[in-house]
């Protein structure tokens, strides 16, 4: 998440920070950050971040937010939360900062130390918000939202790949119906965390069994990949309610159940 000057990566086990990273420049969040584009050839994904302040995109890395590459814009513009597609591609909105309502729709790819525009369209007016991708037939398509319209673009460049990228955040609030979904897992990795503290506290080989079901549901979480956590939560369910009374004791049983089955009931 972004505040101020910094940008902050936290652990939704813990509920902590990992680091805090000071911004080039006078930051401001003038979008949200954009998680998912792989950094080849050592980050299986990356960071985006708008730096309007600056007039700046960057790429960084999730580890210790070290900086890869930086896009800037062109002089008085300021961009907007990118949106990522599911070829990598990184599509990005600006406005001018002044009285004049322009804008700009840029296509760009980060890679090894470098960033590459693509292409630039001029628009009469400013984007504020994520571009959006979608597949509209056989064709991708890009809307945008301008100071006082929505457009509609052909997206034809190098034949990419139509959709948003299968990632946890390819866009501004995460996906096309802008709901956030990433709070979803945040709230349910905090609480498998809590589960699995209880779990080692159980004596028997068949903890390990447990506290392993409960770390793949977590692993599938950090994917956002929610109907296979809850499947795995479901599977978790099962074998407490087979051990149940003949090698877990009632009381603790029963309240495993209980918190893995909310675990569930919160998941779409």
């Amino acid at each position: 998440m972004v505040s101020d000057d910094y940008l902050f990566a936290l652990d939704p086990a813990a509920l902590s920070d990992k680091w805090v990273k000071h911004m080039p420049g006078y930051y401001y969040p003038s979008g949200s950050p954009i998680i998912g584009l792989p950094v080849a050839p050592w980050e299986t994904y990356s960071i985006i971040v708008s730096s309007g302040g600056v007039g700046k995109l960057i790429c960084i890395g999730p580890k210790v937010a070290d900086e890869y590459a930086t896009f800037l814009t062109d002089p008085g513009f300021n961009p907007g939360t990118p949106a990522i597609d599911r070829s990598g591609f990184v599509y990005f909105g600006t406005s001018l900062w002044n009285e004049e309502n322009q804008g700009q729709l840029g296509l760009l790819i980060f890679g090894q130390y470098e960033a590459l525009l693509i292409e630039k369209i001029s628009l009469n007016s400013g984007i504020h918000s994520s571009p959006a991708i979608v597949r509209v037939g056989d064709r991708s398509v890009v809307y945008i939202c301008e100071s006082h319209a929505l457009s509609a673009w052909n997206n034809t460049i190098n034949g990419v790949e139509p959709g948003l990228a299968h990632t946890s955040w390819p866009c501004d609030r995460a996906n096309l119906k802008r709901n956030g979904r990433l709070s979803l897992a945040f709230s349910g990795l905090y609480a498998v965390a809590q589960l699995k503290i209880q779990v080692e506290g159980l004596q028997g080989n068949y903890a390990l069994s447990l506290g392993s079901k409960l770390d793949s549901v977590k692993l599938s979480l950090e994917k956002e990949d929610l109907v296979p956590a809850r499947n795995k939560l479901n599977a978790f369910i099962n074998e407490v309610s087979a051990l149940r009374v003949k090698k877990i004791p009632e009381r603790e049983a029963a309240m495993l159940i209980i918190d893995a089955q909310n675990i569930v009931n919160m998941l779409p």
